[in-house]
């Protein structure tokens, strides 16, 4: 008869007893190329060291010390007034006067660069950084009109620190920088006025829609375009919408410095978030997206909120806009601030406006 049990020979090793070797690692799935890869897609470039260590920690183990790590910011850059003062001006004479390396170091994006490409190379918080670089080139603003460093800098740190977030949060907050309500002129952005033949500037609502989110035509489930019953692509939007929009952004400017009283309009300031002026947002009910409309007698704040929701809207809560599918628009679409300058177009300026 047969002994029950083991069979001879064989000696059972319980973990951490006399003789046993420690079980070895889980095999992670990566091959070093893998993770070289990897690395090309989610930092500023794979190192001989970087590629070893994700190759053996593994893809899972990575992204969660990437998504733990704080940012690397854009800190320590000082707020200065928009206009520079007279000791803060380049003088082409000399090539390291005082003045030249404060207007370098305040009033150009020289140390905002250099920052960055700190960031990039050493940075251990690389999928954060490349994130935020990509969300850049999406939600752009520019340097030659935002040339305070202080101010860029701040716009950075908005993005680093919504780089893994939602994006509906990530557009509220672009939408209400100072930066972009600068660049896009939404910062003291009136009601309509008629005594005074004003209205609400659009380049914003404009741009919110066709680069920042929905673009100009609708698309199907696969992503093609969607086309009406001639073969015409469908229009998301149209201007009766670019100006509802515009009215829904009303009512906004620049937050106050520290310690100075709040007014119509604040000067030029990039830090915090702008505020609300509800006596300057325009009370009328607006055409939004998909045929919502915001009723009448909404604050700044709410209106806000309900134009971004629109635009974030879930793809099977769209629907799509029929009454455009056998005619052209009743409107021709906008154009974009983006074509006009790459054909040379001058963007108007409002009246009065510092640059």
């Amino acid at each position: 008869m047969p002994p029950r049990g083991r069979p001879r020979g064989l000696r059972r090793q319980l973990p951490g007893g006399s003789g046993s070797a420690p079980p070895p690692p889980p095999p992670t799935g990566l091959t070093a190329a893998d993770a070289a890869r990897l690395l090309e897609q989610a930092s500023f470039g794979p190192t001989p060291s970087e590629v070893s260590r994700v190759a053996s920690t593994g893809l899972t183990a990575y992204l969660d010390e990437q998504l733990a790590t704080a940012p690397s910011g854009y800190n320590s850059f000082a707020h200065v007034p928009h206009t520079p003062p007279a000791n803060c001006t380049y003088d082409g004479s000399a090539r390291t006067g005082a003045s030249r390396l404060c207007a370098r170091d305040n009033y150009s994006l020289y140390q905002v660069q250099r920052r960055f490409f700190q960031n990039a190379l050493a940075g251990p918080d690389q999928l954060r950084q490349r994130t935020a670089f990509a969300l850049s080139q999406i939600l752009v603003t520019s340097g030659i009109e935002i040339y305070e460093a202080y101010g860029m800098a701040a716009y950075q740190n908005l993005l680093l620190n919504d780089a893994f977030g939602n994006y509906r949060r990530l557009l509220e907050d672009v939408t209400r920088s100072p930066v972009m309500g600068h660049y896009l002129d939404m910062a003291a952005n009136d009601k309509p006025d008629a005594a005074r033949g004003a209205s609400p500037n659009e380049n914003y609502a404009r741009e919110v829609l066709q680069l920042f989110s929905i673009g100009l035509n609708q698309l199907n489930a696969d992503g093609t375009l969607a086309l009406n019953a001639n073969g015409q692509p469908v229009p998301t939007y149209d201007q009766d919408v670019i100006e509802g929009m515009a009215s829904a952004f009303t009512g906004w400017t620049y937050p106050a410095r520290p310690g100075a009283t709040s007014v119509w309009t604040n000067p030029i300031d990039f830090e915090g978030a702008m505020v609300p002026f509800p006596d300057h947002h325009d009370p009328a009910g607006k055409l939004l997206l998909n045929g919502v409309t915001a009723p009448p007698g909404q604050t700044p704040e709410q209106d806000l909120k309900l134009a971004l929701d629109t635009i974030l809207q879930p793809p099977e809560r769209r629907p799509v806009r029929r009454q455009a599918a056998d005619s052209a628009p009743r409107h021709q679409q906008p154009e974009s601030r983006l074509r006009r300058a790459r054909r040379g177009g001058v963007r108007q300026q409002r009246p009065g406006r510092a640059r």
